[in-house]
């Protein structure tokens, strides 16, 4: 019996071998892992829970057909790679092939517990650090916030999320109402009719304080007139500045005693529970006979 020619067997041997193969990928048993097993590219979703690390000779083509997913699906949990796979789809590296839901993450406190950008929402009351891998994207899905929301407390922060969102940093992600009484000690002048105060932080400013309450440099200054309308003098961390007024009452008393003479005394009050107080001590050497008053 003849044999083969030389390049019929190596055809035949090449076929038979390509069929006895596995496929390339295999999603059974532990391939696709809950965690990353290699390096990982940035702006991979912070909600990825299906990692696969690919072996030379890999394609996206496999990895989707593998995992069910799309080109666009793979595209937008590794936005890294290109859409035709040739940049950043590297050996040895882990890319997400499953997203799932993220629960709210325990650095959410209600203070930052690492640095922040400037600018931030003077009123933020929740706030989370930002891990490797996280993207605006992911972030703002977590907390259920907009992009808009997102952008408006983190200003320093562009609303593609390229630039100033970095791992590490503590990001704004809710806010909340002032307080109504000052938490700290507040400079002379403040309005007498304020009821909502703010205390500054290290890194405030009267701009990102006016923002996040919705004034005008004009009423803060006005309620506020030790601080200069530049904000340079006065505006110090731990002191309480106001941000919000209430209506203000003129209170007239009338006083007269046993001789008949008048006495008048002006008062000024912003809670209504006082209002009783005030008909007290009209005149301390002559007790009030009859007493008039009249309140706006």
């Amino acid at each position: 019996m003849g044999t083969l020619p030389t390049w019929l067997s190596a055809l035949l041997l090449l076929l038979w071998t390509a069929a006895a193969q596995s496929p390339a990928i295999d999603v059974a048993g532990t391939i696709a892992d809950p965690n990353p097993h290699g390096p990982t590219m940035s702006g991979t979703p912070s909600d990825c829970n299906r990692w696969f690390t690919i072996k030379k000779g890999d394609t996206c083509y496999e990895l989707e057909k593998a995992f069910g997913l799309t080109p666009q699906q793979f595209q937008q949990w590794n936005p890294a790679v290109s859409h035709d796979c040739l940049v950043n789809f590297w050996p040895g590296y882990a890319y997400c092939v499953g997203i799932g839901p993220v629960a709210i993450p325990t650095s959410a406190d209600t203070a930052p517990h690492a640095p922040t950008m400037t600018g931030i929402a003077a009123n933020c009351n929740r706030w989370y650090t930002a891990q490797k891998g996280d993207n605006c994207y992911a972030v703002e899905k977590a907390f259920g916030l907009t992009p808009q929301q997102f952008q408006q407390w983190n200003p320093a922060v562009s609303l593609d999320c390229l630039v100033n969102f970095w791992a590490g940093y503590a990001y704004c992600v809710g806010v909340g109402p002032a307080a109504n009484g000052p938490h700290g000690p507040t400079m002379p002048g403040i309005a007498p009719n304020c009821i909502q105060f703010y205390t500054a932080k290290k890194g405030d400013t009267c701009y990102a304080v006016e923002k996040a309450f919705g004034i005008s440099p004009q009423q803060f200054q006005q309620w506020n007139p030790a601080v200069s309308l530049d904000c340079l003098v006065n505006f110090w961390p731990d002191y309480a500045y106001c941000v919000g007024v209430g209506p203000f009452h003129h209170f007239d008393f009338e006083c007269f005693d046993h001789c008949d003479f008048k006495y008048f005394r002006h008062f000024n009050y912003v809670d209504q529970s006082k209002r009783s107080h005030h008909s007290q001590d009209c005149n301390l050497n002559n007790p009030p006979f009859a007493l008039y008053h009249t309140y706006s």
